[in-house]
């Protein structure tokens, strides 16, 4: 494991994962009423739901294969 000094930035914690989808509808039913997060914004090109105060933690796309697509994380400081 590294030394702290050797980490070139440090994050705070994973802020959000974008996913490709192949149902998006369905797929936005499923995190919406079996996982439980809230949908804070969709649209026939993504939908956007939340499980903290940030306005999403998950982005669903619909794509022909499914599969992640990114990843954003909160960093400690400016500097990171």
């Amino acid at each position: 494991m590294n030394a702290p000094s050797d980490i070139p930035f440090r994050y705070r914690r994973l802020a959000y994962v974008a996913l490709n989808v192949t149902d998006l509808a369905r797929t936005t039913t499923f995190y919406r009423d079996l996982v439980g997060l809230t949908l804070t914004e969709s649209s026939d090109s993504f939908s956007a739901l939340r499980c903290s105060q940030d306005h999403h933690n998950v982005l669903l796309y619909p794509a022909a294969q499914p599969g992640l697509k990114r990843v954003g994380f909160e960093l400690e400081g400016h500097r990171d």
